[in-house]
């Protein structure tokens, strides 16, 4: 989900946030499964599974990318999960939400 929805802020509808959507998907998914299944131990992102802040944790996420995609997806990482990272980071900060 979209940070500033995670937020709770009533925002009509808008195709970024579906794509920005698509991206924490493509970084759970390539974090957290190898050879397909989920990685039990060490769980990379837990804390996107328990933490009451999820938003806070993904927007941390943008300072710095924490764990690396699992051995079928590293070759991702740099043309996909770096770059939109950096798009979705600037887009928060231009937009002001983190300050």
């Amino acid at each position: 989900m979209a940070i500033d929805l995670i937020e709770g802020t009533l925002m009509p509808h808008h195709a970024g946030r579906d794509v920005e959507s698509k991206f924490w998907v493509l970084v759970c998914s390539t974090f957290r499964h190898e050879d397909g299944k989920e990685i039990l131990a060490p769980r990379p992102l837990e804390d996107w599974i328990s933490d009451a802040r999820l938003d806070r944790s993904k927007h941390s996420f943008f300072n710095k990318i924490q764990g690396f995609p699992t051995v079928p997806f590293a070759d991702l990482e740099e043309p996909y999960i770096i770059p939109l990272n950096r798009l979705f980071s600037m887009a928060h900060s231009d937009l002001g939400i983190y300050a």
